[in-house]
């Protein structure tokens, strides 16, 4: 379900003057940012990060309004080996190569080759079937009721610089292939290991001599020793590999330059339940895991060169077989690390795997820029990551506006020698007894506009003056504010300050009213800070005699108070 915000976002603003919009009421604001159209002849009103993969986009208030955004927050359509390397203007770049990579389905939108090779019970017959045939029961049907399916061949989809690498696991042995039709039924969950002889051999070994990402996709269904992978030289030589006991999540880092390491994450998997496990090297020789996007403690130090021979067998011991289904596996000779999530969030779409992101319309999307409609180019813009305010909350519109949370704000530079500020912003219901709402901050005269929500009174400072109010001129029930105040000298006319439409007494000191505001949302003095603004608006001008026009504009488009 998703979320919109009251008022239509994007659609023609409701103005109490016919044919004008809120910026044509009051020409001249210095900054303007709303999520819906305050009249500028851009289109876009903000730009979103998406967290499952960190792609980048502009979008208009109607497209807030119509969940264009939030439906491209959750997309998460582009098939691993199809996926490319951020640029600066997106996800753009270069096609991001793996050394090998196999699945049941296309792992690239341009692949159209067969996807296994399988051996039918009835006659020993082989044939190869496309994901397409594996996915309609033309595989299946091929079988026959009643019989079983083993693969003799899992296809290689990788390709390097457009040529397909071709490093299929195969399995001569029949005693030894994997199953993926039982009794006439297609096996759940991909391919079935059988914990104690059945494994493919690579067509050609991988060797890993640096950095290296292997993401895998499975369903355990016994809790025994077993492993994913294997080196071909044994168990002490230089293998990186993961494997579960007793549904407990364990890797071990062996070779002649590190020793044997074992690795217990805690981490329990279960029976039954699809998973999804990324097994990292970096560009600095570290060496862990994630669990279902979740990372795992424990990473270690490691280098030397690293080879893989076997899919579902570690090495010559062959009691350490994989017990389960391997629905897809792939392999990169390369640091991962910042492509990651955009890999998980297609796989764990695909196969609905709970607790990653774009699993079941789950993903956050943040404001990298909220632009300025004023003209003036004066764009709010966060380019860290993690102090990025939240426009999306776990796949839904968050209600209200742009979510700041503790430390996260916008970067502005706006310079004003009076200044008469509207904005609507969404207070949090008052669960202890203080609680500041911080809107702008002025780091260079160490002045800020916040409220201090602090039973039973509530104060807001306005560029070093305290203005005391009562309880009641103020919601803090999760609705909407609208404040208006105005700050300029005795000399130019006097501070005024209106709450909800309604004049403020103010107590006002003298002192000089000009400022460079640097943030929006965060003081320099605290930290707390906890609101969902929509809309902020300020003029470097008294615009006391369109004041009543600019709040009626806001308020028909709010509907903060009646």
């Amino acid at each position: 379900m998703y979320l919109s915000l009251k008022g239509s976002l994007g659609h023609t603003p409701i103005t109490d003057r016919v044919g004008e919009n809120l910026l044509q009421i009051a020409e001249g604001a210095s900054a303007a940012y709303s999520l819906r159209n305050l009249g500028s002849d851009s289109p876009a009103v903000v730009r979103v990060r998406r967290e499952s993969d960190n792609n980048e986009r502009d979008f208009t208030a109607q497209d807030i309004s119509t969940s264009v955004l939030t439906n491209w927050v959750n997309e998460q359509i582009t098939p691993p080996l199809d996926l490319r390397e951020l640029t600066a203007t997106g996800r753009d770049g270069p096609i991001i190569e793996a050394a090998a990579a196999y699945s049941l389905r296309n792992l690239s939108d341009s692949y159209t080759g067969d996807v296994v090779e399988v051996r039918r019970t009835s006659d020993d017959a082989e044939d190869s079937f496309t994901a397409a045939e594996v996915a309609d029961g033309t595989m299946v049907a091929w079988v026959g009721a009643g019989n079983d399916g083993f693969v003799s061949q899992w296809y290689d989809q990788s390709t390097t610089a457009g040529t397909p690498n071709a490093n299929h696991a195969v399995q001569t042995d029949a005693a030894s292939q994997p199953k993926i039709v039982d009794g006439g039924t297609l096996v759940s969950g991909g391919i079935l290991s059988d914990g104690v002889g059945t494994f493919l051999e690579l067509y050609s070994t991988l060797s890993i001599s640096a950095e290296f990402d292997i993401f895998f996709t499975g369903t355990a269904t016994a809790s025994n020793w077993t492993s994913l992978q294997r080196s071909p030289y044994g168990f002490y030589t230089n293998a990186d590999y993961p494997r579960f006991n007793d549904d407990s999540f364990r890797y071990t880092i062996a070779g002649s330059d590190s020793g044997t390491t074992n690795y217990n994450s805690g981490f329990t998997i279960g029976t039954g339940t699809p998973f999804l496990y990324n097994f990292n090297r970096d560009v600095s020789d570290s060496v862990g895991a994630q669990i279902n996007g979740t990372a795992q403690t424990n990473r270690v130090t490691l280098t030397g060169t690293h080879q893989i021979s076997q899919l579902f067998r570690r090495g010559a011991n062959t009691s350490q077989v994989w017990d389960g289904t391997m629905s897809e596996m792939i392999f990169y000779d390369t640091d991962q690390s910042d492509n990651r999530t955009a890999l998980e969030a297609n796989i764990g779409k695909v196969y609905g795997i709970a607790g990653i992101p774009a699993y079941d319309d789950t993903v956050n999307g943040f404001v990298e820029t909220w632009y300025d409609q004023s003209g003036n180019g004066n764009d709010a813009t966060q380019s860290v990551a993690g102090l990025q305010p939240r426009i999306v909350d776990a796949g839904a519109l968050v209600a209200g506006g742009i979510d700041f949370s503790t430390s996260q704000s916008f970067e502005v530079n706006i310079s004003v020698t009076r200044s008469h500020l509207f904005s609507v912003f969404r207070s949090p219901n008052v669960v202890t007894p203080v609680n500041a709402v911080h809107l702008i901050d002025d780091t260079q005269n160490f002045q800020t506009v916040h409220f201090l929500v602090q039973t039973p009174t509530k104060y807001i400072r306005f560029l070093g003056s305290n203005y005391t109010q009562d309880v009641v001129s103020m919601n803090t029930d999760g609705t909407d504010n609208l404040v208006s105040a105005l700050n300029q000298t005795a000399v130019q006319g006097g501070s005024s300050l209106h709450i909800n439409g309604s004049p403020m007494t103010i107590a006002t000191t003298d002192s000089d009213s000009s400022m460079v505001i640097n943030k929006i949302g965060k003081s320099l003095w605290s930290n707390v800070i906890n609101q969902v603004m929509a809309e902020w608006i300020i003029y470097n001008s008294d615009q006391s005699a369109n004041r009543a026009a600019i709040e009626t504009n806001i308020n028909n488009q709010y509907d903060i108070y009646s």
